[in-house]
């Protein structure tokens, strides 16, 4: 069942928008912290549980982590642990939140391979030469490139983390037309570039909208349509709701609704190197360079961001691991491990809990990952 977009309505944007860009924007930069509470215990058990997590589950009955929905596990592929808690079900549409910003980056790629983007170099306001708000403009505006959109460099005055910045989300959510808006934003004007040809990092969503409607505007075609026919379509995807702008725009920053085992399908297709059941979807080169840090200054110790993707290390046994993951408000989490092959989903609805997501990566560091290499040793 294909659903329908949804459109945001201004009145309760307006009413709503503030705490929750707020929060938004700290919990996808404290994903490295840890911190317990409580939880609901009603599980939908599937067929996949080959893996024993039976401290996390009593630690799930006894309420220690509020609002979690599912959990899925995988190692080369083979689902090893799938369960669903409290509301969750195997058909629920997950909202996501940021999550959809790593989405938007791999379809970047699709558009690559398809030819109708030049590369990471391509400048923006290229592609918006018929709106007002690109003529006339600040030279350092006017070499905004699609690289500084994915790595959150951009010299446009935006940062979610500061409710004054004039790029804010809440700002964003305030206006009919997104896009303008954003292109229409004043330059940092400290911006300058370091050695690497990056900007400093500024989490800002609207850097992922005018992602996305710069391969609508170089595809010509609808993003949302774009999304579903060249990676939802190819994954096995078909129940999906996308969110809108006040004047139609798809958000192509937030608020993506998919089952839990669709977005482990995405994690998957990142884990393959860009492949699906032995079907190259996007093109290996560009899963690589998506999963390459730029970053290394994001705010927090241990975090670093690569195209619209986060990146740090666990600490597993008496070794390190690298982790690649796609983050979003309440805790939700994508994170593919290379070294072991593994693929985790958590899910949960704690929306501006402020421990959510440091809750979400105990579950993974405390429970998840030890639990693999328990099962690698037998």
């Amino acid at each position: 069942m294909r659903t329908r977009p949804s459109r945001l309505h201004p009145n309760k944007l307006l009413a709503t928008s503030r705490r929750r860009t707020l929060c938004a924007a700290w919990l996808c930069l404290s994903f490295i912290e840890f911190a317990s509470v409580a939880q609901n215990a009603r599980t939908e058990t599937s067929s996949a549980s080959r893996l024993n997590l039976a401290r996390l589950e009593s630690s799930i009955e006894a309420q220690t982590f509020p609002k979690l929905t599912s959990l899925i596990v995988s190692q080369e592929g083979r689902l090893l642990y799938e369960k669903y808690f409290g509301e969750g079900n195997s058909e629920r549409l997950n909202n996501t939140r940021s999550a959809t910003k790593s989405l938007t980056a791999l379809i970047v790629g699709r558009a690559l391979q398809d030819g109708v983007i030049e590369g990471v170099d391509m400048k923006v306001l290229r592609l918006f030469s018929d709106l007002p708000s690109t003529a006339k403009v600040d030279p350092i505006k006017e070499d905004i490139r699609l690289k500084d959109l994915l790595t959150m460099s951009s010299a446009f005055a935006a940062d979610d983390s500061d409710h004054r910045s004039p790029g804010n989300e809440d700002r964003m959510h305030e206006q009919n037309n997104w896009t303008e808006w954003g292109l229409g934003l004043p330059i940092r004007p400290d911006y300058g570039r370091n050695s690497a040809g990056f900007g400093p990092f500024h989490y800002a969503t609207i850097n992922a909208v005018l992602l996305g409607q710069c391969v609508e505007r170089a595809t010509h075609r609808a993003i949302d349509a774009y999304i579903v026919e060249t990676l939802f379509a190819p994954l096995g995807i078909s129940q999906y709701k996308f969110q809108k702008s006040p004047a139609g725009e798809i958000m192509t920053g937030g608020g993506l609704e998919l089952r839990s085992i669709d977005l482990w399908r995405l994690g998957q297709l990142l884990a393959d190197e860009g492949r699906y059941e032995g079907k190259q979807i996007i093109p290996t080169s560009w899963v690589n360079e998506c999963l390459t840090v730029r970053q290394t200054d994001t705010g927090r110790a241990g975090v670093q961001y690569g195209f619209l993707f986060w990146h740090t290390n666990f600490n597993v046994g008496n070794r390190l691991e690298s982790g690649w993951y796609i983050a979003g408000n309440s805790g939700n989490l994508v994170l593919v491990v290379p070294s072991i092959k593994a693929v985790i989903v958590v899910t949960r609805t704690a929306y501006n809990l402020p421990t959510a997501a440091k809750e979400t990566f105990e579950i993974v560091s405390n429970f998840i990952l030890p639990s693999l290499k328990e099962a690698a040793t037998h």
